[in-house]
């Protein structure tokens, strides 16, 4: 009469075990997009951030950290904001946030991170999603490429923003400079809104009311922000004039 016991107490005590284990917590969801996801410097963008607290007590005094870095560029990122998150049991957050990109780095892969802090401000969770960052490529053809004192030339000016965002809000400067010599000339300020997939092209005739001294003079093309005249990217290129 005994096995029969033995057998059926057996499921009994393994039900009980399972019952009194501690359960795995369920991780809350965290989610973070970009739009667009290619951006440039101090183009517009917009991160969209999700987190549902999916455990059994409430989030106090927990907050969102939100920031960028390199892909594969270790745990340090960037910050861009921090968003409280003191969230009940089983409710969710849903934010969009505008980000003035303002990386000053080298172009490439970079990701947005955001991490779950508690009230310690130790980790939670964290998620990640991944962007590119580019920035406009700016060229200078001088035609011809040797001057006399008195000749015309005519530079031609290319901004190209393929590979870009919406970059509003610019200024585009080509100044030139003989070499040793204080002081620049300025050949053209124009405002400038680049457009993504947009190129800008401007023929800039160059020719002085008086006589230019002989000399190697620089060219140089630069795309600030306006107002503000942060320097967004730069070209130089050399012109000799003869005598």
């Amino acid at each position: 009469m005994k096995k029969p016991f033995i057998l059926l107490a057996l499921p009994i005590l393994i039900l009980a075990c399972n019952l009194a284990s501690p359960q795995p917590a369920i991780p809350p969801e965290l989610t973070i997009s970009l739009n667009p996801v290619t951006v440039s410097p101090y183009s517009d963008a917009t991160l969209h951030i999700h987190a549902k607290n999916t455990g059994n007590t409430d989030w106090t005094n927990h907050s969102l950290a939100i920031g960028y870095a390199k892909v594969d560029g270790g745990l340090s990122m960037f910050s861009i904001n921090q968003v409280p998150a003191n969230l009940p049991a089983g409710q969710s957050l849903d934010l969009d946030i505008p980000w003035k990109v303002d990386i000053n780095d080298s172009v490439g892969n970079y990701e947005l991170r955001m991490v779950l802090l508690d009230e310690k401000n130790y980790e939670v969770a964290g998620t990640k999603t991944p962007f590119v960052y580019s920035q406009p490529v700016i060229s200078l053809v001088v035609n011809p490429p040797e001057l006399t004192p008195t000749s015309p030339a005519v530079i031609h000016a290319e901004v190209d923003n393929r590979n870009g965002a919406d970059m509003p809000a610019m200024r585009f400067d080509i100044l030139a400079s003989l070499q040793g010599e204080i002081g620049a000339i300025m050949l053209l300020e124009v405002p400038l809104t680049l457009k993504a997939g947009e190129v800008f092209t401007q023929d800039v005739p160059w020719q002085s009311d008086v006589p230019l001294p002989a000399g190697q003079y620089t060219l140089q093309a630069v795309l600030l922000t306006d107002p503000g005249s942060v320097q967004i990217q730069q070209v130089t290129v050399n012109v000799t004039v003869k005598e």
